[in-house]
């Protein structure tokens, strides 16, 4: 593991929110952030989930052959006088972990090896690891109702984890391109694949109430870059890049209280940078590019 490349988990809260509507322009929010905290980690952040006053990282170079690290942090203090991110305790996990996903006393980690490690986080001042196993390299991942949704190059998978020690791969998705995001609404999966150029990508909604039998049910095709969704309710947040052969960014909302016909109610284009992952908090969109 490196110990030359500090990186850093920032904290900042967001005074003024975006209108639940994205309306097609710019706004100003220079003064709106408010610095919470910031904790110093011991190589490059790829990812974090928060739960309840915990916060865990994954940190590490972004190389399948190295040993990276999954850090747990109490958040408690954030914003408080003097307060901030302490460190607990931490855990070395090899294969170059990238992704996160955390759900209940389980994280669930992604490498580009193509592993996923379970761990143990009932003690978050010891957390350990349970068992490794072979998903292949993930692009995005999401856990919720006992399920473990992992986006792959090779399409969707679906882990039960009746046993959360366990993972047990029992149904996937295969699509015509590789998964990118995947988010998660109810029985309902929404998931962006496929790529630049003529084939194009596509948000598909996909049906997950028997997760052993995924299906389906609708695609919207866009000749742009779509990377990344985020699902609130009825609505759902597109982000992407390269549309109309521009290199900037774009944010579409769309009404899916009907699942088989997504609707398009607005869009945010000209965004400086292709977004590359969203989050919905409140009548906040999150996005980083």
């Amino acid at each position: 593991m490196s110990l030359s490349r500090p990186s850093a988990i920032f904290l900042a809260c967001l005074v003024a929110a975006v209108p639940a509507v994205v309306q097609a322009q710019c706004a100003d929010y220079g003064g709106s952030f408010g610095f919470l905290g910031a904790a110093d980690l011991l190589d490059y952040g790829k990812d974090i989930a928060v739960e309840g006053d915990l916060a865990f990282v994954v940190s590490g170079v972004p190389c399948s052959g190295s040993v990276g690290r999954l850090d747990a942090f109490d958040v408690a203090t954030v914003g408080e006088p003097g307060g901030g991110p302490v460190i607990m305790a931490g855990i070395e996990l090899p294969g170059g972990p990238v992704m996160l996903a955390a759900l209940g006393e389980r994280a669930y980690v992604g490498t580009l090896a193509g592993e996923l490690h379970v761990v143990d986080l009932s003690d978050p001042y010891a957390p350990s690891l349970v068992t490794t196993l072979q998903t292949g390299t993930p692009n995005d991942m999401a856990a919720d109702s006992g399920l473990l949704f992992v986006a792959t190059d090779a399409g969707l998978q679906i882990h039960d984890l009746v046993d959360p020690d366990a993972p047990v791969m029992i149904g996937d998705c295969a699509l015509a391109g590789a998964v990118k995001s995947v988010a998660l609404s109810g029985e309902l999966a929404f998931v962006v694949w496929g790529g630049a150029g003529d084939g194009g990508s596509a948000l598909s909604v996909v049906d997950v109430s028997d997760p052993a039998n995924p299906v389906v049910f609708n695609s919207i095709w866009s000749a742009a870059l779509l990377s990344a969704v985020a699902v609130s309710g009825d609505r759902a947040y597109l982000g992407g890049g390269f549309r109309h052969r521009s290199f900037n960014g774009f944010l579409d909302v769309l009404d899916v209280s009907d699942p088989l016909n997504p609707v398009v109610e607005g869009s945010l284009d000209g965004l400086k940078l292709p977004i590359n992952s969203l989050a919905v908090h409140g009548d906040a969109v999150y996005a980083t590019a």
